[in-house]
């Protein structure tokens, strides 16, 4: 009965190239490979099966068969030396001892609900409730083999769903650590690595968004033209691919892109061109403009907001939006520190992303500009060229404006 848990095996096991890792034995990996996928093709075929076919009926027998099988897979799978796996094989190693014990656990069971079926059944997070019931218990009983067969059929499709898209899960979970992940397989870069999850991901947004008026789908780490039309495309694709299938889904998305490294800010103009909305991340795009680590504590020194190439390279994005008359917000920790936000409006931002509790600071801040007065404050912070410069005059502006000074590092 433990179907939904069977699912979380990745199929990859069986394909997968093997490959030795550190410190493994030269050819080891390879040998053990294809003993660890004879188990899993095992287990897909007498447990799940896959490319066999199982009993249909719900008899004790059929249970018991099951359990067998189950156990002296488990038994093999136990005596395979986990240190001589590669990190995948040994991630699906894990998965199917779990799924194995469970199963075994789940299925002896099976005796105890025919003798009562008003018992408490928990498997997989369905659940039998108590009832009282007062029939004879040859009815009770057909009662509940014909409710099993529905719940049966109900977790094999269930099953077919899960098993389409959890094995692309793994991914995540088979993912090695990185030095640096900040400048790693991240954001679109993920994306276009794993193409299958990125275009279930475009698919679930279309058609969630199938009976709203207004979509949007944002982009995040562009750096550069191609990337952006790549990723275009592989909306369009997916609106064809459910146009065909008949699938209700929104068919005019709006398509931006999330602003953060610096390279996108010589091609802004046409970025800002085949965009439909632009969004400044302003946290990475400082750590990405000034080469720093944001979450290291020993650069902390370096990470600098007020440097004016993060100012200038802001208000040339603004510049370029404003333009094209295309929707520009910005986020991050620059959205919400006084001193910056009027500086933002002055270079043209209009939509401030914020967390909730900075909401009555920042209103506050923006009701007391005018865009006159904004525009005077940013061009005075842009005619400065060095960092020292620029912290003068947002010391200088702070006070005359009565503003909080700024949480900018250094």
């Amino acid at each position: 009965m433990a179907l939904l848990a069977a699912t979380y095996l990745s199929p990859a096991a069986i394909v997968a190239p093997a490959h030795a890792g550190p410190g493994d034995p030269p050819g080891s990996a390879d040998k053990l490979a294809r003993n660890f996928e004879q188990l899993v093709d095992r287990y897909l075929c007498e447990v799940r099966g896959v490319d066999c076919t199982l009993p249909g009926d719900m008899s004790a027998e059929s249970f018991a068969s099951r359990i067998r099988a189950q156990e002296a897979i488990l038994a093999d799978l136990e005596e395979i030396d986990r240190g001589t796996l590669t990190l995948e094989q040994d991630i699906d190693w894990r998965f199917l001892r779990g799924i194995l014990k469970g199963n075994i656990r789940a299925e002896r069971e099976v005796e105890r609900w025919r003798q009562d079926p008003r018992r408490y059944v928990f498997t997989n997070g369905i659940i039998f409730k108590i009832q009282s019931d007062h029939r004879h218990p040859e009815e009770r009983g057909r009662a509940l083999v014909s409710e099993l067969r529905t719940m049966r059929a109900r977790m094999a499709n269930a099953e077919d769903n899960l098993t389409q898209y959890i094995p692309n899960w793994l991914v995540y979970s088979n993912a090695r650590a990185e030095a640096n992940p900040a400048l790693g397989l991240r954001a679109i870069r993920f994306s276009f690595r794993y193409r299958e999850i990125f275009n279930q991901q475009l698919r679930a947004i279309l058609r969630a968004a199938a009976e709203t008026q207004n979509a949007r789908i944002m982009f995040p780490m562009i750096s550069s033209l191609d990337d952006f039309r790549e990723a275009k495309q592989a909306v369009v694709d997916c609106m064809q691919e459910l146009a065909q299938k008949k699938l209700p889904h929104h068919q005019n998305p709006f398509v931006g892109a999330l602003i953060e490294i610096p390279s996108v800010v010589e091609i802004i103009d046409e970025l800002a061109a085949e965009s439909d909305f632009l969004s400044i991340g302003t946290n990475d795009f400082v750590q990405y403009m000034l080469a720093v680590d944001r979450a290291n504590e020993k650069v902390n020194e370096f990470y600098r907001p007020d440097h004016p190439a993060v100012l200038r390279g802001l208000a040339k994005i603004s510049k370029a939006s404003n333009v094209r008359q295309k929707e520009l917000s910005i986020c991050g920790e620059m959205a919400h520190e006084p001193a910056y936000i009027p500086f933002l409006l002055g270079i043209g931002v209009q939509i401030f992303s914020v967390y909730p509790k900075f909401l009555p600071s920042v209103q506050k801040i923006i009701g007391g500009f005018t865009l006159s007065d904004a525009k005077i404050y940013a061009d005075q912070l842009l005619a400065e060229s060095t960092l020292k410069g620029v912290r003068k005059a947002l010391t200088r502006l702070s006070k005359r404006y009565n503003l909080n000074p700024s949480k900018g590092r250094g």
